[in-house]
C-alpha cells in the first residue's frame, strides 16, 4: 500500500518487485498527479497496480486538499485555513485503510508506505485493524516541513510495533 503515491516512485517500483502474483494499491488525492501516475501504470503495463484518487486519514468522507506547485507538498487542510490560497483548494474523497481492506477484500498486506504531509498519525489511526492483524512493515514520514509527528512513535508502540529511525549517512 502506498499512501501519498505522488507520481509513483515507490508504487511503480513496488509493482515491478511484486510481479504479476502481487498487488500494489496507490492512494493519490490530486487528480492531475493521479492521472500522470495512471499513465505511467499503463505505459509500464502494471496491471497489478491500482491507483485510487483518495486521501487517507482516520475517517471516510470528503476533505479540502491544497494543491501546491510542488506536488510533494500538497496536503489536506482545514476549511478556510488562512495559510493557503483558496484557488488552490479542491474537495477530495477521504477513506481509511481499514475501510479499504473491507471494500477491496485485501489479503495479507506486507508493506505500507505513508507520506501524507502531516496526516501520518491520522492514517495510522484509521488503519488499526489492518496494522494489528497483518503486522506489515511500515515506512512512514515523521517530518512535515519543519514539524515532527511527535505522536507517531507512541502510536506505533501502542499497537506492538517497534519503530526505528533511519539516519542519513555521509554525503
Amino acid at each position: 500500500i502506498n499512501v501519498g503515491a505522488n507520481y509513483g516512485v515507490y508504487a511503480l517500483s513496488s509493482a515491478a518487485i511484486v510481479g504479476a502474483s502481487g498487488a500494489v494499491w496507490a492512494f493519490e488525492p490530486s487528480k492531475s498527479v493521479a492521472s500522470q501516475l495512471k499513465r505511467s501504470v499503463s505505459l509500464n503495463g502494471f496491471a497489478n497496480l491500482t491507483v485510487l484518487e483518495r486521501a487517507v486519514s482516520n475517517y471516510s468522507g470528503v476533505a479540502h486538499f491544497a494543491e501546491a506547485s510542488n506536488s510533494e507538498l500538497s496536503c489536506l487542510v482545514e476549511h478556510g485555513a488562512s495559510e493557503v490560497n483558496p484557488e488552490q483548494v479542491v474537495q477530495v474523497s477521504v477513506t481509511t485503510l481499514d475501510r479499504c481492506q473491507e471494500e477491496f477484500s485485501w489479503g495479507s498486506i506486507d508493506f505500507i508506505k505513508i507520506d501524507a504531509e502531516g496526516q501520518e498519525p491520522l492514517v495510522v489511526s484509521g488503519a488499526q485493524q489492518l496494522l494489528t492483524s497483518d503486522a506489515p512493515l511500515v515506512m512512514a514520514e515523521f517530518k512535515h516541513g519543519s514539524e515532527f509527528n511527535t505522536t507517531m512513535e507512541a502510536e506505533f508502540r501502542a499497537i506492538g510495533f517497534n519503530p526505528y529511525r533511519l539516519v542519513r549517512g555521509p554525503m
